[in-house]
């Protein structure tokens, strides 16, 4: 990912892209990652909920990308159960950094809060999934703006990395 992009204590950083290109699974994986070198982080996911994104970790931990099918668990529901039971410490412990807010009523300003909290609680790392599922309490060229706003002086204050993933509008 540094190859990519410079991720940078202190930064509010980008990644967007069109429904379907990987950038949720990328940000879990990026996550997945942090967690598993000790780098406290969050991430709050706005579409789907918790099980569909503790479903894909847990196929990407694995390397069973069918992990995600429910027709192939099914038929092979002995090997995912014991798939399931190599990983479950794994999925606990990261579980617990996913945030699924799917049909919950989120606005910029939820979101703002909830990375200040994270940011006062020591997190060094959030992701928000996708960012543009947050609503707007005014006129998007005020609102938008005002959010970004916000959200930079966050890191800028206390060295936190913001991730938004962003679906880009028509």
């Amino acid at each position: 990912l540094d190859d990519i992009m410079q991720i940078l204590p202190g930064s509010l950083n980008l990644v967007c892209g069109s429904p379907g290109s990987s950038k949720s699974l990328l940000m879990l994986q990026l996550a997945a990652g942090w967690y598993v070198a000790g780098i406290q982080c969050a991430i709050l996911e706005l579409e789907k909920d918790r099980t569909f994104h503790l479903r894909r970790t847990l196929a990407q931990a694995s390397n069973l990308a069918m992990m995600t099918n429910n027709r192939w668990v099914l038929a092979n529901a002995d090997l995912a159960q014991r798939t399931a039971a190599q990983h479950t410490d794994f999925i606990d412990g990261f579980g617990r950094l996913v945030n699924a807010m799917p049909d919950k009523m989120i606005y910029q300003k939820d979101v703002c809060d909830w990375v200040q909290q994270k940011a006062d609680a020591g997190c060094r790392a959030v992701i928000i999934d996708p960012a543009t599922k947050a609503e707007r309490q005014a006129a998007a060229w005020t609102s938008d703006g005002q959010f970004v706003q916000r959200l930079q002086q966050i890191p800028t204050q206390t060295r936190l990395i913001i991730i938004l993933v962003l679906h880009p509008s028509k």
